[in-house]
Order: structure tokens, then C-alpha cells, then sequence
């Protein structure tokens, strides 16, 4: 979910961006170039509404997400419990994106659903609550029951937030998170101490706990949902494989939900493992739309070779320096990709 509104983006589209206190002891950085935003038989199509609403909307209505993603339908007009509309209504959501206004009925239903979705337009939400509601009908027991993959930490733990907030009066349920540069051990004897409904995972990290955690594996073969998000992001970074053979563990009578910003022949591919035929195809992204979110402010740099180290020093140095709790993905390119690194 994103926060800030449309203006406050054009504004950094256009505001050129001063180096840090003492970065002239440095190379002169090269400029920096910011821009905003760059089916099979067997399933429906649905195509989302795509409708024009007010930008100026103030971003705490949906949670952080812009007006411009904002439908008319409020919450309260869905067919969701009293507690959950209360933790909607607590957590500053009062209007639907228009992502869940298109998926929420659907998945409320209990259906399959793959949903091509920008990241910021709530889509978080579009899955948790109607996974929410459904297990809030089951009796409680120690069993995963709704499992959410996720491709980095920082979205599972973004999730597993997510999670909280709307779980705020089903007391009777509880989330938890288990990602890579953790130690295994300490999600060992939180999932023993405190077992819970909800679990959100990276690939592997979870592939680590089926194969070296005790009682996991008869827990997981409870999942009665299975999210799988910015699934195009999944298959990129690898993680096919993982996937597959998770996939195969669980049981097979389950809702099974993804969610893509992009929906590449890979991830129609995963699609056809992953979910039951008929399953529905919801596209929320117009034609001619920009794939990424457009208020995801993006910037590249061109710069010779022997400056790049120094020119990433104090790129690096200005944003901690701005924000206390960074996060930074940082992709070099020289003659051939580099890995993606993640600084934190």
C-alpha cells in the first residue's frame, strides 16, 4: 500500500534532487532520470471497472492507496462479518479500490482467482479479508489454514501487518511470518509456543520448515487458501521450483488466489499447476496502462564504471540520512545483469 498523494508525486517527478550535506568532497553524481510507472480456455475473464475518480482523495480513506484507485462501492455494501467491517472501518478504510471491488465478490464465493493488479492499489487487502472471513468460519484448531507466499521479506512482513489489522477483533485467529535472514529456530518455537491460522512465507524459508521443523508438515496440510502474490516477482527471482513442490504438499481442495502485476506465459503456466479449472482472470489494468504503480517514483543512472561505487556511496548516505528506516533495492548493470541486492 502507498501513501502520499498525487500531487506530492508530480512534485518529485519535477524536483531535482540536491546532493546530500558534504557530498561535494565526492565525483559529481551524472544526472539521474526519475519517471512514474513503467487468456487460456479454461478461464473467465472479468474485467475490472475501471472508473475516474477524485485524485484528491485523501489517502487515509483506503489505507494509504491514492484516490485515483478509489471506487464508489464502500465496505460496508459487502457481505462481510461485523468484526471485520469494525477492523476495516478502525484500520481508516472506508471505500474499495477499484482491485477490490473486482476481486472481493468473486473471492468471497470461494473462487479461484487470478488477478493482474499494479502494486498500491490494495490488492493486500483484496485477498486477506475474504481469506479472513472464510476461516473465521471454521473451527479452531492448530492447522495452518491460509497460507500467503510472498518473493522478499519486506512484502511478507508488510502482509503479515496487513493481517493484523484486519484480525484486530477475531481474536480466535493469529498471523505469523517466517522469511529468510531469520533464524530458523526462533520461527520454530514461535509457530510451537503460539500456532497459527495464518501464515506468511517466503519460498524458501518455507521449503526449509517442511523439510526441518517437526509437526510442520502435518500443520500444512491444512491450507484451505493459498495466496500467492506479485506473482510474476516469484517466478522472476527463481522460485518456480519451490513453488511446484509446495504446491504438490498441500491439499488440493483449496481456494487458491494470485496476484500479478504482470501476467507473463510463466505465470499463466504456474496458474494452470496452482488452481482449478474455470478459475477466474480479473484484469484491473486498462490498456495502454503503465505496468507499475504511478506513484512509484523510479530512477535510473548512467554513469562510467570506476564511479559507480562512489556515486552508490552517496546516493546510499543522502537516503539513510533522509529516512531512518531505509530500504533500498539496488540493481547494477555493467556489460551483463548483476544479482538484485537488497540493503536493509
Amino acid at each position: 500500500m502507498m501513501s502520499g498523494g498525487p500531487s506530492d508525486a508530480t512534485h518529485r517527478k519535477r524536483r531535482r534532487r540536491r546532493g546530500p550535506k558534504g557530498a561535494g568532497d565526492g565525483p559529481s553524481i551524472p544526472r539521474a532520470v526519475t519517471t512514474n510507472g513503467a487468456g487460456p480456455e479454461e478461464e473467465e475473464v472479468v474485467e475490472g471497472k475501471a472508473m475516474e475518480l477524485d485524485a484528491a482523495m485523501s489517502a487515509a480513506e483506503v489505507g494509504g492507496v491514492v484516490g485515483s484507485h478509489l471506487s464508489e462501492t464502500r465496505f460496508d455494501e459487502c457481505a462481510v462479518s461485523p468484526l471485520s467491517l469494525k477492523a476495516v472501518k478502525d484500520a481508516g478504510y472506508e471505500r474499495m479500490t477499484q482491485v477490490q471491488e473486482a476481486t472481493l465478490p468473486i473471492i468471497l464465493r470461494g473462487e479461484d482467482v487470478l488477478a493482474k493488479a499494479k502494486t498500491g492499489t490494495g490488492k493486500t487487502v483484496a485477498f486477506l479479508l475474504p481469506a479472513i472471513e472464510f476461516l473465521s468460519t471454521l473451527p479452531r484448531s492448530p492447522s495452518i489454514n491460509l497460507l500467503v507466499i510472498c518473493p522478499t521479506r519486506e512484502l511478507a512482513n508488510q502482509v503479515a501487518a496487513e493481517a493484523r489489522k484486519l484480525l484486530k477483533y477475531h481474536r480466535s485467529l493469529g498471523v505469523q511470518v517466517v522469511i529468510g535472514g531469520t533464524k530458523l529456530h526462533q520461527e520454530q518455537r514461535s509457530m510451537q509456543s503460539n500456532p497459527c491460522q495464518i501464515l506468511v512465507a517466503t519460498p524458501g524459508r518455507l521449503k526449509d520448515h517442511l523439510e526441518n521443523t517437526p509437526g510442520f508438515s502435518n500443520r500444512i496440510k491444512g491450507v484451505k487458501v493459498l495466496v500467492l502474490d506479485e506473482a510474476d516477482r516469484l517466478l522472476d527471482m527463481g522460485f518456480r521450483r519451490d513453488i511446484e513442490k509446495i504446491i504438490a504438499f498441500i491439499p488440493k481442495e483449496r481456494q487458491t488466489l494470485l496476484f500479478s502485476a504482470t501476467v507473463p506465459e510463466e505465470v499463466r503456466q504456474i496458474s494452470h499447476v496452482a488452481m482449478k479449472r474455470g478459475y477466474k482472470f480479473i484484469n484491473t489494468v486498462k490498456e495502454g496502462d503503465e505496468e507499475t504503480h504511478s506513484q512509484v517514483t523510479q530512477m535510473y543512472m548512467v554513469a562510467p564504471l570506476d564511479l559507480h561505487f562512489s556515486i552508490l556511496y552517496n546516493v546510499l548516505k543522502k537516503h539513510v540520512t533522509e529516512d531512518a528506516d531505509y530500504k533500498v533495492i539496488y540493481w547494477g548493470l555493467v556489460h551483463v545483469p548483476l544479482p538484485i541486492q537488497t540493503f536493509r
